[in-house]
């Protein structure tokens, strides 16, 4: 069985590209709706490279999360590790102008994401 890997930092398989020009109508409409100015390309940023501070939930809370989401049983996971951090915090960082990108760092990135 082959082994594709997903962006990191958007939707898709990393292999595959979905240049705008080819799609005006899905272009618009992202501009639209995520208030995204067209003038403004970013690069990937490596996920090496983005740096999350340490989790502001207390080991006592992060076990009583893990009871709730029913890791002991095997019905659910509750991931603190820094990658996995690292990718939701783009997810949980909208702001007034809609949707963040990917950055290099985050103020508060999520302590942990419960995983069914």
């Amino acid at each position: 069985m082959e082994t594709r890997v997903a962006k990191w930092w958007g939707w898709g398989w990393e292999d595959v590209s979905l240049p705008v020009e080819s799609r005006p109508a899905l272009w618009r409409y992202i501009q639209e709706r995520l208030k995204v100015d067209p003038g403004t390309i970013r690069p990937v940023v490596p996920l090496e490279s983005v740096r999350v501070p340490p989790c502001l939930v207390s080991p006592g809370e992060v076990e009583q999360l893990r009871r709730i989401v029913g890791e002991e049983f095997g019905l659910g996971r509750l991931a603190t590790e820094e990658e996995v951090r690292a990718i939701a915090a783009p997810l949980a960082m909208r702001g007034p102008g809609g949707w963040q990108p990917p950055r290099l760092a985050f103020d508060f990135p999520p302590g942990g994401i419960a995983i069914p």
